[in-house]
């Protein structure tokens, strides 16, 4: 079945300095239904690496918690192709979806997403250090969610 969603979250700091964490709202239209969710991505599991002065490479997991109950995660790989200002770069992601709970408990899929992040996008909550704006678009099976 077809989806698609919007996001806008913030990046903000936990107690170790080093480790921080992006929390997302997100937008979920699948087939005719639209539900709101909650996404966390945890940087200290992420892996991401500079290529080159402007490009960054890496793999994410971002858990998505939807109000209505379940869960599924979002496992990436993903771009950062370059700045599209000094406070605003670009980043595109591909991925597949699994490891559900409740409604979406058998849930398979494939995404990409493209967007912006940076001190100049705007921040989900004022104390967030960045902001992100996205879009996703895909495909999800196995889903349980009523019509």
């Amino acid at each position: 079945m077809p989806f698609q969603v919007t996001a806008q979250g913030s990046l903000f700091p936990t107690e170790d300095p080093s480790v921080f964490y992006w929390l997302e709202q997100q937008e979920w239209i699948i087939g005719n239904l639209s539900r709101h969710a909650t996404v966390v991505y945890d940087t200290s599991a992420m892996t991401d690496k500079r290529v080159t002065r402007n490009i960054y490479l890496g793999f994410e997991t971002g858990v998505v918690t939807f109000d209505e109950g379940g869960t599924l995660e979002l496992l990436s790989h993903f771009a950062a192709p370059h700045q599209a200002s000094p406070t605003v770069s670009m980043i595109n992601e591909s991925g597949v979806i699994a490891n559900g709970s409740g409604p979406f408990a058998n849930v398979s899929g494939h995404f990409t997403s493209h967007g912006f992040y940076g001190p100049g996008v705007p921040a989900l909550d004022p104390g967030g250090l960045l902001g992100v704006l996205a879009t996703f678009q895909g495909n999800i099976c196995g889903v349980d969610i009523g019509r």
